[in-house]
């Protein structure tokens, strides 16, 4: 009886937790939207050299475009907010060794996230446009949707944010001692192909190039 009872105040918990994440999202999509001219002008920036203008090509793609990026930039600014339910509902059950190591990973974490976004922006974006639009000529004529754009801009971002993060997931590994360097020395060889084969299968793009700077 007191394990069902113990149960369900964590069950409780999680759903006050789940709640209070859910709408930090729904404030910061809400507030998002009144910017999302701005955003999609910032989106935007990598291809507007080499592409003058975006179109919709249907009468709802514009505002769902909008909303898309308003609920992704509701969960980026929603990060601190998240970490620290996550944080307040896992703490009780570390133990102080682990507790030291959360937050310096959670912090690394969110700022590998942020630089391998920025990698993506401002390199890997723009190369992959320059690759991809090179091949129009007087015939092939680029007429880009403004939605497509955006999943494929969006793409490029989370998937080197999080490919960023993988040093993080390392060291969590051994730190908990899931793993040990040993082991992963061993297997580095494997591993360096196995990091081709993920490459090549979460690479929004069908080039080779992009694939290895992923």
């Amino acid at each position: 009886m007191l394990e069902e009872l113990k149960l369900t105040d964590h069950l409780e918990e999680l759903r006050k937790k789940l709640i209070i994440a859910g709408l930090s999202i729904g404030v910061l999509a809400i507030v998002s939207f009144f910017f999302s001219d701005f955003l999609i002008e910032v989106i935007s920036s990598p291809i507007k050299q080499s592409v003058y203008s975006l179109y919709f090509l249907s009468p709802y793609e514009a505002f769902m475009t909008k909303m898309k990026i308003s609920v992704v930039s509701g969960i980026i600014l929603s990060l601190p907010v998240l970490f620290f339910q996550l944080w307040q509902f896992v703490s009780p059950g570390l133990y102080l060794r682990e507790k030291r190591v959360v937050f310096p990973l959670v912090v690394g974490s969110t700022f590998l996230f942020v630089l391998g976004a920025l990698f993506a922006y401002f390199i890997v974006i723009p190369m992959a446009l320059d690759f991809f639009l090179n091949f129009q000529t007087t015939t092939l004529v680029p007429l880009i949707s403004i939605g497509s754009y955006i999943s494929f801009f969006l793409s490029f971002i989370f998937i080197f944010g999080i490919m960023f993060d993988l040093p993080v997931v390392l060291i969590s590994l051994i730190w908990f001692r899931v793993m040990g360097t040993p082991f992963l020395s061993c297997q580095r060889k494997l591993v360096v192909v196995l990091i081709f084969v993920l490459s090549a299968v979460l690479t929004p793009t069908a080039d080779v190039f992009t694939q290895c700077l992923l």
